[in-house]
């Protein structure tokens, strides 16, 4: 089993890597802009909200290979509901959370 640890050690290394490239990118295009507060809000925000919902389950990938019976079966929860929810929360934190989408969904039920 710990031959198979090595490549995702390996991919998980490689898209920590990657991430903070990414989010060191976003936040020096946000300081040379001289944008508003706001705006590095928002861009935190869509940094953490990537972090955490597709990291989730490659963070826990890699325990799912301990001994321990029962903090295995544990781990292997967490790792199904980080996967199974990913689509969940990309749509959350991509759509329903956007502040025309808010607006179009108050006026929609304001409606009716």
């Amino acid at each position: 089993t710990y031959f198979l640890l090595l490549p995702i050690y390996g991919v998980l290394c490689y898209n920590i890597w990657t991430f903070c490239q990414v989010a060191g990118i976003i936040l020096t295009v946000n300081k040379l802009s001289q944008s508003s507060n706001t705006y590095f809000k928002k861009q935190l925000r869509s940094i953490l909200s990537v972090a955490l919902s597709l990291g989730c389950s490659w963070v826990t990938a890699p325990l799912l290979f301990i001994d321990d019976k029962k903090a295995k079966e544990i781990v292997q929860m967490v790792f199904i509901f980080t996967s199974g929810l990913q689509g969940v929360f990309i749509f959350i934190f991509f759509v329903l959370l956007q502040p025309d989408v808010k607006r179009e969904l108050l006026i929609f039920y304001n409606q009716r």
